[in-house]
């Protein structure tokens, strides 16, 4: 009996290490290393909303392991878009097929897709954006377990642009106003057309413009300006129109860019309010008489010139409350009378060369601001009174303006740098450097070795081929100070 139990335990124990040498083995032979994976996207210039864009879209091996993965599918987003914004997506899959989607999907090449190691291969989507502005599309690729490989996001601008009308205040049925409507574009656009129409107010709207020609054109309620032309970035035109309301009340006006197959590109809208002429009404009296008694400017720019005259007469004057009095004047004008374009563009040059001298005051860029809104025009850049001109139009992205880098750090006396292959924006004034990646959202701020990391409201980006950097943060970072000006989207920086 006891040799018996013995044997028991000696086999007993012998199954146990074997057991133990098997599961040690097990544990000693590591998984296959995976392969990584990333996204490329080829995105096309000028792209225009309600058109099919093709955007071949590369899926590859980043860094090569011992295998792929089982079971993967694509999940497609629309992230970011603007305002009632949509995307649709299509492409085919291995077997020829359409996958089509709007704003979100998923992609599988074919059933129960294997991915290689070694993989590449690009597919073509063709994308539609419904409407102008900037969007965000953000590709994932998953396995069989929901486990992420790889995800990668594109930002896309599609064919902005805007149209704006600046009408008077005050504006009294029957009689006829100055309207500047105007037209701003980063993007070329082929065989287009401008179109208006009164799609709302119980009256007529008479419109009335001159063409370059010299030759003028007369529209009721609706009508085609502009016979398929061409438009060459950047573009910022405008025109004075004369309009006349037959009837009190508030009309809308609509403005469009169309192609020549009748697609509308862009869009806005202007509201208009018209007034009841009054009995009794007197004559305005500006024309007649000096604004305070000063220099009388003859002509029918409304008084505008003998204000602007007696603003810049004041605007050193020792006495505040006689500076402040002369540019609410000229600010009053401003806003109550419609002006000419050419008388718009004549005051604007007066005031700029006064500020050059300089750098300007807080009452002069107020009037600026106010000329340029009437103009038509936004995103105007001084440095230490000198207007800069881009060549690319600066830009708002999150509530903040982004202007090309080099040349706003050149203006402000920094040396600049990209670095193309990092995506690197390197920029530097005396013992401070400043750092940005594109699309990333915090910047590195170098300032006598002490190193800081600053977030940033808006990522740089690239816009139109150049490198777009939020204005504000990169003058302050270089010891400037920066004013904004609202009413017509001016900034002011000094140094």
């Amino acid at each position: 009996m006891k040799k018996t139990v013995a044997v028991l335990l000696c086999l007993a124990m012998m199954l146990g290490f074997g057991t133990m040498a098997l599961a040690t083995g097990a544990d000693s032979t590591s998984q296959p290393e995976k392969s990584t994976y990333e996204f490329g996207f080829a995105v096309p210039d000028n792209i225009v909303p309600g058109g099919d864009v093709l955007l071949p879209v590369t899926f590859k091996t980043a860094s090569l392991g011992e295998e792929g993965y089982d079971n993967v599918r694509f999940e497609i987003v629309n992230t970011v878009a603007p305002a009632s914004g949509n995307v649709t997506f299509k492409a085919k899959d291995l077997a020829g097929r359409t996958i089509s989607f709007t704003n979100y999907g998923i992609y599988i090449p074919s059933p129960g897709f294997t991915l290689p190691a070694r993989y590449r291969a690009t597919t073509d989507w063709t994308l539609n954006f419904s409407k102008s502005g900037t969007y965000v599309i953000n590709f994932k690729a998953y396995d069989g377990n929901h486990y992420k490989i790889a995800e990668a996001s594109q930002q896309i601008t599609v064919a902005e642009g805007s149209f704006t009308c600046t009408v008077p205040e005050e504006i009294i049925a029957g009689q006829e106003i100055t309207a500047n409507v105007s037209f701003v574009t980063d993007y070329n656009f082929e065989d287009v057309h401008f179109e208006f129409a009164k799609t709302a107010g119980s009256g007529d709207v008479l419109f009335k413009a001159q063409d370059s020609n010299g030759t003028w054109y007369t529209f009721v309620n609706r009508g085609i300006w502009g016979s398929d032309f061409d438009i060459t970035a950047p573009y910022s035109e405008s025109t004075p129109w004369k309009l006349t309301f037959s009837k009190a009340g508030t009309y809308t006006i609509n403005f469009r860019l169309v192609d020549s197959d009748g697609k509308v590109l862009i869009e806005d809208s202007q509201s208009v309010t018209v007034k009841e002429p009054s009995s009794n009404e007197d004559e305005d009296e500006d024309e007649d008489k000096d604004d305070d008694g000063n220099v009388k400017c003859p002509g029918n720019t409304h008084g505008l010139k003998n204000a602007l005259k007696n603003h810049l007469k004041n605007r050193k004057h020792w006495n505040e409350k006689e500076r402040s009095k002369s540019t609410a004047r000229l600010l009053e004008l401003l806003q109550q009378r419609g002006v000419t374009l050419e008388e718009l563009k004549e005051l604007i040059k007066e005031l700029e060369k006064e500020i050059a001298k300089d750098k300007g005051s807080d009452d002069d860029y107020k009037v600026l601001s106010r000329m340029y809104k009437l103009k038509g025009e936004k995103y105007k850049t001084y440095i230490n009174g000198k207007k800069v001109d881009f060549d690319v139009t600066p830009i708002v992205v999150n509530g903040r303006t982004l202007v090309p880098f080099r040349k706003i750090a050149e203006e402000l006396g920094a040396d600049v740098k990209w670095v193309g292959g990092e995506k690197k924006v390197i920029v530097t004034k005396g013992k401070t450097t400043i750092i940005l990646l594109l699309g990333d959202n915090t910047a590195t701020v170098l300032i006598g070795g002490k190193k800081t990391k600053v977030k940033l409201d808006a990522p740089a980006l690239l816009h139109n081929n150049r490198t777009m950097v939020p204005i504000r943060f990169l003058s302050e970072s270089l010891g400037a100070d920066v004013d904004y000006y609202s009413e017509g989207a001016l900034v002011v920086i000094k140094t």
